[in-house]
This record gives C-alpha cells, structure tokens and sequence, in this order.
C-alpha cells in the first residue's frame, strides 16, 4: 500500500461499504429517511460555455415534479450561483403549468462555474440540482445515505451522513457544506477526465467504473482537519483523504495527484498494482507530474547546475523504492526528483515514451505481476539501466533545455 502528498504517513484504511439508499433529502443515515416529496431535474441548458461575464446563449430550463412523477405548478425555485463570481439573472423563478421554469445565467471567472437550483415541499425538505459552464465533463449529482466508512476494517469513520453521488464519485465529508462537495466532486470529475484523456481512454469504465453502479465508484473523503495532508490508499477500500479547507487553487492541484494514483491503480488493479511493488519514485513521480508538481519542494530542477546541487545531498531517485528509503531527508525533495524522472521518461528530448505506452505498461502488470518486468517490456528500457545512467542522461536532457 501507498501513500501521498506531503506525505506524513498517516494510516487510515478507507471505505468499507455495507448497503446504499438512494434520497434527496435525508437527514441522517440513522434514522427513517425522509424523502422531499418534490423532485427538480435540468431539462435543459446545463453544459454550456461562455466568455466571463456573459449569458450562456440558452437559458436554464428546470422541471418539477411530485413523487409521481406529475408536473408541479406554481412552485417557487431558488437559485443562486455557488462558485464562478457569475449571477442569475433572476434568484427566483417560478414553475408553469407544465412545472418548468428557466433562468439566465451569467458566467464569472475562474474553472468552476457552478449553480444550484432548490425547491422546497410544505415540510421544509429541500430538493437541489447542479448546473456546470465552462466544462468538458458531464455532471450529474444525487445525495445518498446508509453508507458506512471503515476504519481498520471495523471502526467506523464519522462523517455528516450526506453522501453526495456523482458520475464516477462518492464525496463523503466530517462537516464539509453541500455546496463544498458539490464544488470538490467536480474538481475531481474534470481530474479524472484530464488524466483519462492523457491515457487515451474512451470512457471510466475502462476502469470498471459504471454509471449505474455506486460500488465501482472513487470514494473521497472531503475533511476539515487541518492537520491532515492528501493521501491515497490502494488495494482492498481503495479511496482518497483529502482536506476540503484552504483555497480552491489548491484543492486542484493536490486532488489531481491523487487522481493520477487512482487511474494507475485501476487500471492495473488494485490487488495488481501491490503485488507489483510499483516503486515509489515512479508512482509519485507520475502523479507530481500530472499535478505540476504539486508537493515538490523547491520547485521543479530544470537545469544542470540545480542537477549538480540536487545531487550533492541526496541518494539516486530510482533508489527509493519505499518511503522509508528516504530516510531522515525531505520527502518533498525527492518529489521534485521523481516528478523530473518521468518528464524525462515522456518528454520526446528525453526517452520520448507516450501515456499510450504507460497504459500498456500498467496492463501489462496484470499479466507480469511485476513492475520492472513490465517497465522493460513496454518502454524498452530496464529500471536498472536506468537508474544506473539517470544523472548522465538528465545532465545531457537538460543541457539541451
């Protein structure tokens, strides 16, 4: 098992599930749950892109219904734009005949363009619906209960009991808002699509994760400690910790390392990828470089005399197989390095391998069992050649920088 990002090793084991209820307004895992008796979908308009500070060219089209399925008239949906400094063009509509309403939405700066629709039944339970801009994923979202975290396999892990679902996550939190979520669970949708865009895959289920299916999902845990960095778990409850605080800039980035873990794990297997003895400077290195080196500190060496400097005070890289062989030195340090290290491998000045050629590799794992075997069979090059000429050959890739 692995772990990562400012890296303190902390042991958690995640996300033992033991049943699933599907709700959108559920107050606690605990009791009875009560369902809204309203239901608000997008009918139309949602995925739209626009230049800051203008109108989607069609307007937000929301329906609601009853439990039955049956339009409801002269329902009040509040809305209001929950990250993107964009704005409503109206923060109240109200529904038809038919049960639809729509709204202008003016889009603001910044990745995450977000905004939430709510409707509220004669008992005070609400129902909400997220609209996307300015984004390449589909999002759907759907609150959940009844699900359960696991400690060390037998000690449950306290979370609010609001679980939110989206297409390939469940964001689990201790205390994190709804809107806080919804905001983290779309980071993490636009992550995986980058990453599986990078492997050149068609769609998550080639990382068997189904739509339809809430077990095949990632699981995140969206804390509120502030003494806890991002960290991954691989094998049996695989998931992400990951702290909700702190900016939104930040969020991203680590989240994306950590996501980079979740793709090379699922696509050799869980129970594959550990008894690969995947070493540590190429699992972290990936994820540092698909995260622009998010943990590395200082930042990224790109020349020979920063090399030279690197070298005089630390072991080869490609020697630390675990993180126990960093010793008393700065992991952050190593990070740097092992980020380096497969720039190098996928960069055309460098080895000039391909995301193409490590998705091979990392299936080839599954068939080896074993990730030096698979390194050499795929990319042509034994580990051991290259961690033994890994500083002649950095020394000639960054004298041609």
């Amino acid at each position: 098992m692995k772990h990562s990002l400012i890296h303190y090793f902390f042991q958690i084991i995640l996300l033992l599930m033991i049943s699933l209820v599907v709700g959108k307004c559920s107050e606690s895992p605990t009791e009875p749950e009560r369902l809204c008796s309203l239901q608000i979908e997008i009918m139309s308009g949602n995925n739209q892109k626009a230049s800051s500070y203008e109108y989607l060219a069609e307007p937000l089209v929301f329906s609601v219904k009853n439990l039955t399925s049956m339009p409801v008239s002269d329902k009040e949906i509040i809305i209001s734009v929950i990250a993107g400094s964009g704005m409503a063009e109206n923060t109240r509509v109200t529904t038809n005949n038919e049960g639809i309403a729509e709204v202008r939405w003016k889009t603001g700066t910044g990745d995450n363009q977000i905004l939430k629709a709510v409707v509220e039944d004669e008992e005070g339970l609400t129902a909400d619906v997220y609209a996307i801009a300015n984004s390449d994923i589909i999002f759907e979202t759907k609150w959940t209960t009844g699900l359960t975290f696991y400690r060390n396999f037998t000690e449950p892990t306290e979370h609010d009991g609001k679980i939110l679902e989206t297409n390939n996550f469940l964001i689990f939190s201790n205390g994190g808002s709804d809107n806080n979520k919804v905001i983290f669970a779309k980071i993490a949708e636009e992550h995986l699509f980058q990453v599986m865009n990078k492997f050149e895959l068609a769609s998550s289920e080639e990382l068997g994760i189904h739509k339809l299916n809430s077990e095949t999902k990632i699981k995140i845990y969206a804390h509120t400690s502030t003494n806890q960095p991002g960290i991954w778990r691989g094998a049996r409850n695989y998931g992400i910790l990951f702290p909700s605080y702190g900016s939104y800039g930040w969020i991203e980035m680590g989240l994306k390392h950590e996501m980079m873990h979740m793709v090379e794990l699922l696509l050799t297997g869980p129970e594959n990828f550990v008894g690969a003895s995947v070493p540590s400077w190429y699992t972290e290195g990936i994820a540092e470089h698909m995260s622009n080196y998010t943990a590395a500190y200082p930042r990224q060496i790109n020349s020979v005399s920063q090399l030279n400097s690197w070298i005089s005070n630390h072991n080869n890289p490609l020697t630390i197989l675990n993180f126990e062989d960093i010793g008393n030195e700065s992991a952050n340090e190593y990070y740097n390095m092992f980020g380096v290290v497969v720039k190098f491998i996928l960069d055309e000045k460098g080895l000039g391998k391909t995301f193409a050629e490590l998705k091979e590799m990392y299936r080839d794992i599954e068939i080896s069992g074993n990730f030096n075997q698979s390194f050499e069979n795929k990319l042509g090059i034994s580990v051991d050649s290259l961690t033994e000429n890994i500083y002649t050959m950095l020394r000639s890739y960054f004298s041609t920088q």
